[in-house]
């Protein structure tokens, strides 16, 4: 598994990640547009079970 580091920039993205520090995370994020709208971008964040 190749290890990504994201910039968070996003306050409501951090703060839905704050429960999963220090664990083995998923992160979708899907965007219907291509201007940064957050309006537009929903996520999804789940555990990842070893």
């Amino acid at each position: 598994i190749n290890d990504k580091f994201l910039k968070l920039e996003s306050k409501r993205l951090r703060y839905a990640l704050t429960d999963f520090a220090g664990k083995p995370t998923k992160l979708v994020i899907t965007r219907n547009d291509s201007q940064p709208n957050s309006q537009n971008t929903w996520y999804h964040v789940e555990e990842l079970v070893k």
